[in-house]
């Protein structure tokens, strides 16, 4: 398997935010290939269709949440072609009341990859650091996922019964 890299969205509208993002992601290159700066939906959607983006981080509360949503839901739905760990970034008040935010999101928001960044820039560096790490893992894992999927349904013989059993 190729050194697989994180190639990542970032949608924050927060300009000084965004800057300071990047900047952090960019410097953690054992664990990222680029950051690019993402503006529209279709924009996006062009990046992660011709393979230029493998990772998004979203701020949905500053993009704006139901246009957040609409894309985590569309990731979501297209994650057995083309997995794309998301990470939400918010402030810390933010992410831990998730106000506005539809209650069955928040259920689903309670295990994905959150970042908090009104932090100092030492900690922040240390939280990219550690989830540029997280995310890197989480694409691994959901790539051969989909590879050993695809491969069982490609060597199964269905003309016999065969029983599979395994968690991942």
């Amino acid at each position: 398997m190729e050194d697989k890299k994180l190639k990542i969205a970032l949608i924050e509208d927060d300009k000084k935010n965004s800057e300071s993002i990047m900047a952090l992601f960019t410097m953690h290159k054992k664990f990222v290939d680029k950051v690019e700066k993402i503006h529209t939906k279709n924009e996006l959607f062009q990046k992660i269709e011709s393979d230029n983006i493998n990772t998004v981080v979203i701020n949905i509360f500053s993009f704006g949440i139901s246009k957040g949503i609409e894309i985590i839901e569309k990731i979501s739905k297209e994650k057995n072609e083309r997995p794309i760990p998301v990470c939400l970034l918010g402030t810390k008040k933010q992410l831990a009341s998730f106000e506005d935010v539809p209650a069955n999101w928040i259920i689903k928001f309670k295990h994905y990859c959150k970042m908090a960044t009104d932090e100092s820039i030492e900690m922040l560096n240390e939280d990219i650091k550690d989830m540029s790490r997280s995310l890197l893992g989480c694409l691994k894992t959901m790539s051969k996922k989909i590879s050993l999927e695809k491969e069982i349904l490609v060597n199964v013989n269905v003309s016999e019964p065969v029983s599979i059993l395994f968690w991942l």
